[in-house]
């Protein structure tokens, strides 16, 4: 098998640029997160309201993603691949709600009850790229890059929320003992010097070089 890391943050924080740039310069396979955004049935009501929706919204998200996780093992044979987001952020984003007030405990014990079952033979990452920016920094990206439902529904009190649970999951895998690399440098891709440090992190935390 060859080398496999998902990229994870927080809204804003820059997971499809970083999982864009390692693909491109490794080079792998890249797996998009954005793709089921599109086509979830449930997203529009659960927007608009999110207690009556939000558990069939992430279930239909963990089942899409499993479905996609599965043919990571047939890219591994081929060569590397770096995963934007992935199952570990919908897990965040669902387990992120019981703080939010839009599942109950029983709704969360369900979902990581399939998330628990759906998950466990597929592939686990070589590495974990973490971002971990700072709130007041994820609101001004997002502002700058002027997505209306982002500027309107990500909130500093959401962004808390999701931090909180990136936390959480944090300390799972570390629990699990999974090799993880923290990058929290605003400028991460800002030179050719910049782009060949994160490079040259990347393969020695994974023990690629």
């Amino acid at each position: 098998m060859h080398f496999f890391t998902t990229v994870i943050g927080n809204v804003g924080s820059g997971k499809s640029t970083i999982s864009s740039f390692l693909s491109q310069y490794l080079p792998a396979r890249l797996v998009d997160a954005d793709v089921f955004y599109k086509t979830n049935p449930f997203f529009q009501d659960a927007v608009a309201n999110r207690t009556r929706w939000s558990l069939a919204s992430d279930l239909w998200f963990l089942v899409k993603r499993a479905q996609a996780a599965q043919q990571v093992p047939a890219f591994l044979q081929k060569g590397p691949v770096v995963q934007d987001s992935g199952l570990l952020m919908t897990w965040v984003y669902a387990n992120s709600r019981i703080a939010s007030g839009h599942m109950t405990h029983n709704e969360m014990d369900l979902y990581n009850m399939l998330y628990e079952k759906l998950t466990h033979d597929l592939p686990k990452e070589s590495l974990v790229i973490y971002l971990n920016l700072p709130i007041p920094l994820l609101r001004q990206r997002i502002k700058t890059r002027g997505r209306e439902f982002e500027i309107k529904y990500h909130t500093p009190r959401y962004l808390r929320t999701l931090q909180s649970t990136l936390d959480m999951l944090m300390r799972r895998l570390k629990n699990q003992k999974t090799t993880i690399l923290e990058l929290s440098d605003v400028n991460m891709l800002k030179s050719s010097k910049s782009k060949q440090r994160i490079l040259t992190m990347v393969g020695q935390t994974a023990h690629l070089i």
